[in-house]
């Protein structure tokens, strides 16, 4: 899978609100920035975000 690809199934996830594949997307010391500034350090705390955020908003 390229990155291209990973990147397109990942903002996908965010449209069905389909999660489950987030460790084919990230490793477990994976850092992800928000555009406006926060950051979330490991999958564990990724995956805790998204779970927040999937129940506050839809794209």
């Amino acid at each position: 899978m390229t990155n291209q690809e990973i990147i397109m199934r990942f903002f996908n996830s965010w449209i069905t609100k389909d999660f489950s594949r987030l460790d084919d997307y990230f490793n477990q010391n994976a850092i992800y920035v928000e555009s406006y500034g926060p950051w979330y350090q490991g999958l564990d705390e990724i995956k805790a975000w998204i779970n927040h955020k999937k129940k506050m908003q839809t794209v």
